[in-house]
């Protein structure tokens, strides 16, 4: 069981460590970086509106990046009570939207990497 504080916060490092295994970036610095939200780059050559379409229709919402990265990024959010089904749900779509728009990726990678985080 999670500590009261820390389930706020503790789909974090799972959600992390599934978003790098698909070789995704997180923008920002790691000393700088939210417990609450990530902010992930997109790969080279996928459209953003694209991207965040095919993630809804496998049942997730991303926000889409703000000012100079607005179309270049995501941002997923993970504060609150979430579990480690959320966190493999969430991290399926989007690893299942990059496969459908030509990303390549290792299929499972994403899980895999979170799974030891819970």
């Amino acid at each position: 069981m999670f500590p009261p504080a820390a389930r706020v916060t503790r789909g974090t490092p799972g959600f992390r460590a599934g978003l790098e295994a698909l070789g995704l970036k997180l923008f920002t610095d790691a000393g700088c970086r939210a417990d609450t939200l990530s902010v992930v780059l997109l790969p080279e050559g996928v459209a953003d509106a694209a991207f965040r379409k095919e993630v809804a229709g496998r049942g997730a919402v991303l926000a889409g990046g703000l000012g100079p990265i607005a179309g270049k990024a995501f941002r997923l959010g993970h504060m609150g009570n979430i579990s480690a089904a959320e966190v493999v749900a969430v991290l399926g779509a989007i690893e299942g939207s990059l496969a459908a728009l030509g990303v390549s990726i290792t299929p499972g990678a994403a899980v895999a990497a979170a799974a030891p985080h819970f």
